[in-house]
């Protein structure tokens, strides 16, 4: 690879994760004294989600015309390991429709997978299991205690950036009872709250944060924490898969009935992910932090670096492992993000043949593995058309799987018939920053 073109996929780079880095990351000031963190603190995680859709987005070029990119629905919201074996306790809706989970301890380089072990919609809470042995945890109370009325409470979590090495601590009350029996708090809460800890004076955990009150309907100043007796009750009637929880002295809750070794709170067999696990792991970590942007400064990293290839292998291996074909459209959007960034650092227009010749060749076989990848998503799960606006784009120029040798990228400017009407609304750009 040339000087000229390593410079334009480091600009290009630049450029792009510069260009939602005001909107997404809200600076914080830094303290003249260092603070202390507590028990609870350092076992309340943040958890990232890669959603199981691709959405769409027109990126303007740097000649005035517009390229479409594949862009992941990411996400972020809190957790709290509840003990030292990696079980992590966060609200049912952060990792819903999720094909990426992660989760990132306070001051830990490097994300970790995590697999659901437990959930319920009904409640709003899921419990999740992440590898490794975890010094700092707060416990589940062996038994559950009645709150007040105006009793004060804090909130943990990651509130709007990803980014954040600590939790942030939200005071409150007890505001009262719903109808369903949550605790309705007067506190200040924002995106990423959900699923963190609810804490009384002493730092015990007395639920987890699952809604605020939406700024846009007039509601400020209110949330909804779901009391802890629900994840109580669920590890006491033994409704987690057959995992490791640690020892029956340390929970205090007998194991699932249906673990044919019945080992689930006695030890046993850990939760095992393959090194591409935890390389998506890392990779949500950062799409999360980075907003829908990381994804193509990603891809003009791994082109700068000639590894393209290997994201795509990772998320390939396991969707065939755990049989997930939304990995598959996954791999196809980072491949044809390939195409559009080379495309893009060659001043070409939408044409692949006018690429120099090494590049046309990796071009088209990057485009035809990734027309081929969406194709097979779809004939996995024929849903997969109707919730990827990214497959759905790709299926509408290309109904069939072209020749290898026949793949032209035509006309791809276009947006699919449902255009690009949901998913983040971002502004985008190669080579000149956002708009």
């Amino acid at each position: 690879m040339s000087h000229h073109t390593t410079q334009q996929h480091r600009s290009l780079a630049i450029a792009l994760a510069a260009g939602l880095a005001g909107f997404w990351c809200i600076p914080f000031a830094a303290s003249a004294q260092p603070l202390t963190y507590g028990a609870v603190d350092k076992a309340t995680v943040r958890v990232f989600v890669v959603k199981r859709s691709v959405d769409t987005q027109r990126v303007p070029s740097q000649d005035g015309s517009e390229r479409t990119v594949a862009v992941p629905v990411v996400s972020h919201g809190s957790g709290v390991l509840v003990n030292r074996h990696g079980l992590v306790l966060t609200a049912y809706h952060v990792i819903e429709g999720a094909s990426i989970i992660s989760v990132q301890q306070p001051e830990m380089s490097h994300a970790l997978p995590a697999r659901v072990v437990h959930a319920s919609p009904e409640h709003d809470f899921a419990f999740l299991l992440a590898p490794g042995r975890f010094e700092h945890h707060a416990a589940l109370p062996t038994r559950t205690r009645s709150m007040r009325v105006r009793e004060p409470v804090h909130a943990l979590g990651y509130p709007i950036d990803a980014a954040l090495e600590h939790p942030l601590s939200s005071p409150g009350i007890v505001a009262g009872a719903l109808s369903n029996g949550n605790m309705q708090l007067g506190m200040s809460l924002n995106p990423g709250n959900s699923g963190g800890p609810l804490i009384d004076r002493n730092e015990n955990l007395v639920g987890i944060v699952i809604a605020r009150g939406d700024p846009s309907q007039g509601v400020l100043g209110l949330g909804v924490a779901l009391p802890i007796a629900h994840a109580v009750s669920a590890l006491r009637s033994g409704k987690l898969a057959c995992v490791e929880l640690g020892s029956k002295k340390e929970a205090g809750f007998r194991p699932h009935d249906g673990c044919q070794q019945r080992h689930a709170l006695a030890g046993g067999s850990r939760p095992r992910f393959s090194a591409h696990q935890r390389r998506l792991a890392q990779f949500a970590a950062t799409l999360a932090a980075a907003g829908p942007i990381g994804f193509i400064g990603d891809v003009a990293q791994t082109l700068q670096q000639s590894e393209p290839a290997v994201l795509p292998a990772a998320l390939e291996a396991v969707a065939a492992a755990e049989g997930n074909p939304d990995l598959l459209a996954l791999s196809a959007g980072y491949l044809w993000d390939a195409v559009m960034v080379m495309l893009e650092d060659a001043g070409s227009d939408h044409a692949v043949a006018k690429l120099p010749k090494r590049s046309r060749k990796t071009a088209s076989a990057y485009l035809h593995k990734a027309i081929r990848l969406c194709h097979e998503a779809v004939r996995r799960d024929p849903t997969v058309y109707g919730r990827s606006q990214f497959v759905e784009h790709v299926l509408d120029h290309w109904p069939d799987v072209p020749s290898p040798h026949a793949v032209k990228l035509h006309e791809v400017a276009g947006t699919s018939p449902r255009g690009i009407a949901h998913g983040r609304a971002v502004s985008l750009a190669f080579g000149g920053g956002s708009k």
